[in-house]
Parts: structure tokens; C-alpha cells; sequence
């Protein structure tokens, strides 16, 4: 028995007593006959029949009220599918390959990659990846705030990241062509940051480490900078086709923004035609200068990292259809 039908009751019968007393006053010869007062009736029989009354209408007009959501819901499935869609726990994994076994070609960790977490009350928590992963022979070295090493037009101070290969590869050897980080740290600092690099960026340039002047540097432009998360195959969220995409890259912000915090560095298959060793600098040079509590170091600028989402798909339990149901109760697994 839910206990909200009590309230629904008292409602109802408190209703019924009011209008019982206002008819007595209207018509008290006929009120007569019934025994009804403004509080309650003298006759039992009545107020048996009162109280029934009141439980009856209690319960429709908790169904009409239990209803409602449904039409609600039924409304949104049509109009804005996604609104209904429940939000799974999602996460940003970082892979840490042994770099050993890694070549200049790299390797790729597919989308939809399987991961299980460590056992919570004894069973893995299973999440998929949702971004391909190209994994790297490389890693930042050091990450900071400098001074324009060149003048650069408008150019009032440059992000310097300096990259290293392992096993002595030359990065001219590499076969890629854009590399990914991601924003790790504190939400202000990694989002002050993320609003720099695509607002504030004005070039573009690496070079090998202690070159002087441009001869050696190679220039990527300003657009060097691409944004990562907004086309439809970088999606975290099943979204249907009847929605506006745009509502989807809503959903998935206001539902995971740290989703949006990656970045591709582009051009970088330009490096093969140079004579680049295993250390690179990388210059992104900005047109305004930070404020003065973003701090940056090379834990911000993350590499083999991508959005997992614990989705995944299931066989639910089989179901025994009788011609004398209309509705079944869909079990994913009967051992939880």
C-alpha cells in the first residue's frame, strides 16, 4: 500500500465534509433526511458511505496524478528523445603503454575499446572507450608559461612544451599527422586554458631544441589548433536521429564538459621533410597574455587519453510472452 494514498484520502474526505456542510446550509431539509453536519454525519451508515466515497475518488485522482508523468514522457519520446535517455557514469581514461614496444608507426586503440575498472563490491565495472587512441613513442617533457622566444606579430606570450621520443627516434621518422592532448587539472585552471588556445592563438611553430632563429623552425599556423568532440563519431552519448545534433553536444556538455577539454595539434607530417632528432619544441604563441593563477606544467598537457562511458550491451534475461499480458518486466541480469 503506498502511503501517499493516505493524504489523497484525508484530501477527499475533507472535500466531501466541506461540500456536505454547504448543501445542509442550502437545502437543510433535504440535509435533514441524511443526518449531515459541517464536520461529520450522525448517522453511521452516512459516514461509512462518506468515507468509501473518499477512498474510491482518493485513489483515481492518484492515478490521474500517476499517470501524467507518462504522457509527459510519452510527449518527450517524440518530440525530444534524448531528454528521457538516462545518464551513465563516464570518465576520461589515460593509457600507459610500455613505450618500448611502440614503433615510428604507431599504435591504435579502436573506439568502443572494452575497459574494466578495479572490483567495486566485488564485480568490474565495465566502461567503453568512446575516441580512438593513437598511442605515440612520445612524451612531454616539460610544459610553462615563457616569453616570445621570436617576435611574432601580436605575440605577447607563448605556451612552450618541449616533447621527447623514446628509444631515440627521430620525430622525422614518425608516421602521424596531428597529435592529442588532454586538459588535465582543476576545472578553472583547465578551462581558462582551453579558452586561450582557441581564442588567443595567434601562431604556431616547433623546432628542434637550442636552434636560432626561423631557418630551422618549422611554422604549423595559427589554425594548428583543432578542437576535438563536436563531430557526430566523437559522440559519448547514444543520441537518436529524430533530435537536432546540436542538442546533443548540449546534453553531453552540461552532462561531462570535461569531455570537450582535448585538443589536436596539427601539421605535424610536415616534420617529415625535417632533420629533427628525438627532443621537440613546441611554441604556441598567444596574442594576450594568462592570468596570473593559471599555472601549467606537463601533467596538464596529457597524452593516450580519452572519454570511457559504462555503457555497454547486454543479453537480458529471456521472457515467457503470454497472450494474456500486455506489458513485460525486461530483467538484465537476475543475479543483481
Amino acid at each position: 500500500m503506498d502511503d501517499a494514498l493516505l493524504s489523497y484520502y484525508e484530501r477527499e474526505l475533507s472535500y466531501v465534509r466541506q461540500m456536505g456542510a454547504e448543501f445542509a446550509r442550502k437545502y437543510p431539509k433535504i440535509a435533514g433526511r441524511l443526518l449531515l453536519e459541517h464536520d461529520k454525519s450522525s448517522d453511521p451508515h452516512t459516514e461509512r458511505l462518506l468515507e468509501a466515497f473518499a477512498f474510491i475518488s482518493g485513489r483515481i485522482h492518484k492515478k490521474i496524478d500517476d499517470d501524467f508523468p507518462e504522457i509527459t514522457e510519452s510527449l518527450f519520446s517524440i518530440i525530444y528523445p534524448h531528454y528521457n535517455n538516462p545518464i551513465p557514469s563516464l570518465t576520461i581514461v589515460r593509457f600507459e603503454p610500455i613505450m618500448q614496444n611502440i614503433t615510428e608507426a604507431g599504435y591504435l586503440i579502436d573506439r568502443g575499446t572494452k575497459l574494466y575498472s578495479r572490483p567495486v563490491n566485488g564485480t568490474p565495472c565495465q566502461f567503453r572507450t568512446c575516441q580512438p587512441v593513437s598511442v605515440w613513442p612520445v612524451e612531454v617533457v616539460s610544459a610553462g608559461f615563457k616569453d616570445p622566444k621570436v617576435l611574432k606579430k601580436g605575440a605577447q606570450q607563448a605556451i612552450h612544451l618541449q616533447l621527447r621520443t623514446n628509444n631515440k627516434i627521430p620525430f622525422s621518422t614518425l608516421g602521424w599527422q596531428h597529435l592529442r592532448f588532454f586538459l588535465h587539472g582543476q576545472h578553472e585552471q583547465a578551462f581558462n586554458l582551453y579558452e586561450l588556445l582557441f581564442n588567443n592563438v595567434c601562431h604556431v611553430e616547433c623546432e628542434p631544441p637550442g636552434s636560432q632563429g626561423p631557418p630551422r623552425s618549422i611554422s604549423l599556423g595559427a589554425s594548428a589548433i583543432g578542437p576535438v568532440g563536436f563531430d557526430d563519431e566523437e559522440g559519448i552519448l547514444p543520441f537518436s536521429k529524430r533530435s537536432f545534433p546540436g542538442y546533443r553536444l548540449l546534453f553531453e556538455y552540461f552532462s561531462f564538459p570535461e569531455k570537450f577539454l582535448f585538443f589536436d595539434l596539427l601539421g605535424l607530417d610536415r616534420l617529415k621533410d625535417a632533420k629533427i632528432d628525438d627532443t621537440l619544441d613546441i611554441w604556441i604563441y598567444l596574442n594576450r597574455t594568462a592570468k596570473s593563477n593559471l599555472a601549467i606544467n606537463r601533467e596538464t598537457f596529457c597524452l593516450n587519453a580519452a572519454p570511457a562511458v559504462n555503457l555497454f550491451s547486454k543479453t537480458a534475461e529471456p521472457i515467457r510472452v503470454e497472450q494474456r499480458k500486455t506489458e513485460y518486466q525486461v530483467v538484465p541480469d537476475i543475479r543483481r
